[in-house]
């Protein structure tokens, strides 16, 4: 009865969500005070049964490319969006979780050090407010909030067990929705995480049995997805030339790597035999691999003069594509991250020297990014926060991932949690670690969800199952 009662519960926040999201396509301003509200509700709840309608809160009327809208942020002396109330609530629930225990004793430590990196966020964030840089003077204080996310899946961990079925079913009609928009040029989000989402959605769902009706769903947003990972550039060359090649076929190479990544881990934790020891080791054979390629690609790009017409160029094989777009793009990217982050001064960035009007697509309008971005996500946190705070986030992050891989390698058995929380999280957080720079993200739509939430709930899920282990005399 309590289950049931829940998922009602959820249903309602959910189609309460809708409605918001409804209002929120006639009017924004109007929108904001419910969004809000609705989030402040669902975090202090922490409940992932209030995940779908979170997601829904998330969105607003710029998604929806055929409206034509840009997101808006209500300036009261910092800008004010949705997704910045959510990060904040986030951050003091999680100083609540610190004075009421919460955490154990293998997570309070990292907390000190992360409080820390508070003096280095205002220095950077009050730097560039002094030099009139008010679009971007914020991102240190993003920054530095953004671990909050992970401490709170260890709190929503606690409704994981009652509530990974309706998570799983109402995931997966909305997931289906917004791949096929999305395919169909009708919605648009910066992520690398939708295909892996509803992948392991769909894996989620057959391992549960929880119908016929959701498998052929997710069948059809997987598929949805996938068309959009492989065609989406080609159609929207198309859309905006009335030409297109057979090199636009693909999304970006990282895109890609997302995608096989997905379908391998996806694939080895639904297996009967997974290897607890392989398990556990994942993340160290991902850093060989992924330290390999850079040190290669950065020696070929010192070595190598690049014709940058040949990178996309017919007659050239996709492995031969590949190659050269390592080198002649992130290799040499990589190459001028190192110099720019060994530059004095090193604890203290100033965003002045980093920054140049630039196109974001993720907002989709001209805005100050990095003249050098580096995507890579260890240069990205060392040249746009110094040393002080950019190892710590480097090093929370590693620390978070490999956790959640030994923790799951003593939940083998527990193949739902692995495919649905882990698969994904792994399946972005290795290739878009390597040549991207959003492992470390606050957007819920975007990666937060997989890379910040997920882990902190796999690892939630293991400690409150040790908790009542030992409570039963275990």
């Amino acid at each position: 009865m309590s289950n049931y009662n829940n998922s009602k519960s959820g249903d309602r926040f959910l189609f309460l969500s809708i409605a918001v999201l409804l209002v929120n396509l006639i009017s924004q301003v109007a929108a904001f005070p419910l969004q809000c509200v609705l989030l402040t509700y669902a975090v202090i709840k922490s409940d992932i049964r209030l995940f779908p309608g979170m997601y829904l809160l998330m969105l607003d009327k710029s998604n929806f490319t055929y409206l034509e809208a840009n997101a808006i942020k209500f300036n009261i002396g910092f800008a004010v969006s949705p997704q910045n109330v959510f990060l904040i609530v986030c951050f003091f629930l999680c100083l609540i979780g610190v004075f009421k225990r919460w955490y154990d004793s293998r997570t309070m430590p990292w907390l000190i050090p992360w409080m820390s990196c508070i003096v280095p966020a205002f220095a950077i964030a009050l730097s560039a407010r002094s030099d009139g840089l008010t679009s971007v003077w914020q991102v240190s204080l993003v920054d530095f909030l953004t671990p909050a996310l992970y401490f709170w899946g260890i709190g929503v961990a606690r409704t994981w067990d009652n509530g990974k079925e309706y998570f799983i079913k109402r995931m997966i009609i909305l997931c289906t929705i917004l791949d096929i928009l999305s395919f169909l040029g009708m919605f648009y989000m910066f992520s690398f995480a939708p295909f892996v989402m509803t992948l392991a959605l769909l894996v989620g769902a057959i391992i549960l049995k929880v119908g016929i009706i959701y498998a052929i769903l997710g069948t059809l947003g997987t598929f949805s997805s996938l068309l959009n990972v492989l065609f989406s550039r080609y159609l929207g060359a198309m859309d905006a030339h009335g030409y297109a090649s057979l090199v636009d076929l693909g999304s970006s190479f990282t895109t890609v790597m997302v995608a096989i990544f997905g379908i391998v881990f996806s694939c080895y934790f639904w297996m009967n035999n997974a290897n607890r020891d392989i398990i556990r080791r994942i993340p160290y054979f991902a850093l060989v691999f992924c330290v390999s390629v850079f040190v290669y690609s950065v020696s070929r790009a010192s070595t190598t003069v690049v014709d940058y017409a040949l990178t996309n160029q017919e007659s050239r094989t996709i492995f031969e594509r590949f190659e050269h777009k390592l080198i002649g793009d992130r290799g040499q990217l990589w190459k001028a991250s190192i110099e720019e982050a060994l530059k004095e001064p090193l604890v203290f960035r100033e965003p002045r020297l980093q920054l140049q009007m630039r196109y974001n697509p993720e907002s989709c309008a001209f805005e100050y990014m990095p003249a050098v971005p580096p995507h890579n996500q260890v240069l990205t946190q060392l040249v746009r926060n110094g040393w002080w705070m950019g190892l710590f986030m480097v090093l929370f992050l590693w620390w978070t991932h490999v956790r959640a891989f030994i923790v799951a390698a003593d939940m083998v058995w527990d193949k739902v949690s692995l495919c649905v929380l882990l698969a994904p999280s792994a399946a972005v957080f290795i290739p878009v670690g390597l040549t991207g720079q959003t492992v470390l993200n606050a957007n819920f739509c975007g990666n937060a969800l997989v890379t910040m939430v997920f882990p902190g709930i796999i690892y939630g899920v293991w400690q409150c199952r040790r908790e009542m282990h030992w409570s039963l005399g275990g």
